[in-house]
């Protein structure tokens, strides 16, 4: 008698898988749904969203009420040196409620418009008449993780446009180019570490001293340094010309193939001219300092892309309704960056950790009105 009640309670509560278990996001999800039913938050190794045709079986299985998915690529400063992982994994949104809908009642022609990102582009290099102790870049404690940047904003009176707020960030510089930077860069993060690869950091006085930089960022330990690079971080707002279109290739998992459209407007182009116009009036010729001005026309995305399933009052401007409820559907949700309107110049972990921890609380107070 004792377990057919249990039982009959058990069954009442919803089913929920969650995805993205161990990430910031997910962790603070996982936590506020527990109490509403039976959370299955299962490892990245088991449950690998690129291997669609074994996820399908698995959901089968489970047969979830409701899913909640905050996988996603959040290595901050790798991803924007790595865009071609970030399209392939930060674009899913779009790309699943595309392939899931289209064609049917549920599609909206919204999926994958108002593209926004907030590209990087390196614009100058600054070398000073001596060296400086740097330590404005990186952790404050060996024992944290959390890594920090000093970044400026731009006064309004000095914008062209006040609603476009970019930043300016200045790091140490270990190498004759911008272009060098970024390849010793992308060698130390993504290569796999070997004997033959230490070796060549030790010989190599700019794969050394780059290595260096990265690792005073994540210590926090300051360097001797007397030449900086100067890089900016800009907002944008969603333009026709950037979207995400899914083509009629596959993948071989049978994944729809996303190809993402990014066009440069002539707004931030001409944002970047003024941010040079106002760095060389702040460095002062009698200082010694030299700066060297690089061409910005090619832009770097920032890879955290948004906007691709945003907010709106209905499904005529928007993808999901303001409780991030999709238009059409009563039990799919969406929370990640895809549903963010607008972006601003820097990244948006906080900003969707925000979201999640409001949606958690819309579907605690939605179960428990059910149950």
């Amino acid at each position: 008698m004792t377990n057919k009640i249990s039982q009959k309670i058990i069954y009442k509560y919803p089913k929920i898988l969650l995805t993205g278990g161990t990430g910031q996001v997910g962790q603070e999800l996982r936590h506020m749904l527990q109490p509403l039913g039976e959370v299955w938050s299962p490892n990245r190794k088991y449950f690998n969203l690129a291997e669609s045709e074994s996820l399908r079986q698995k959901i089968r299985d489970y047969q979830p009420d409701l899913i909640v998915n905050t996988a996603a690529y959040t290595e901050v400063d790798q991803v924007e040196l790595n865009s071609e992982l970030a399209y392939s994994v930060n674009v899913e949104s779009p790309r699943i409620a595309y392939q899931s809908f289209h064609g049917s009642e549920y599609y909206n022609s919204l999926i994958g418009t108002k593209l926004t990102n907030h590209p990087v582009s390196i614009i100058a290099q600054l070398k000073l008449p001596r060296y400086m102790f740097y330590t404005h870049h990186g952790s404050r404690s060996i024992f944290s993780f959390s890594t920090s940047r000093m970044g400026f904003t731009i006064p309004n009176k000095l914008r062209k446009k006040s609603e476009l707020n970019h930043s300016i960030f200045i790091r140490p510089d270990y190498s004759d180019n911008s272009k060098k930077l970024i390849k010793n860069t992308q060698k130390i993060l993504f290569e796999n570490f070997s004997i033959r690869m230490l070796f060549s950091i030790i010989i190599n006085k700019e794969l050394f001293l780059t290595s260096l930089s990265l690792i005073s960022e994540r210590l926090g330990f300051g360097l001797f340094v007397n030449k900086f690079i100067i890089s900016v971080q800009l907002e944008q707002v969603p333009s026709p010309e950037s979207y995400v279109e899914i083509i009629d290739k596959y993948d071989k998992y049978g994944r729809m193939l996303p190809k993402v459209h990014e066009l440069s407007n002539v707004n931030i182009l001409r944002d970047i001219k003024n941010i040079k116009t106002i760095i060389r009036k702040l460095i002062k010729s009698e200082s010694g300092a030299k700066i060297k001005e690089i061409d910005s026309q090619i832009l770097n995305g920032g890879s955290h892309y948004a906007g691709t399933c945003c907010m709106g009052c209905n499904k005529k401007n928007g993808v999901v309704d303001k409780n991030l409820k999709y238009f059409g559907i009563n039990n799919l949700y969406i929370c990640d960056a895809s549903v963010i309107p607008k972006i601003g110049n820097a990244n948006l972990s906080l900003t969707i950790v925000s979201l999640a921890i409001r949606l958690s609380d819309h579907l605690s107070n939605k179960y428990k009105r059910m149950v």
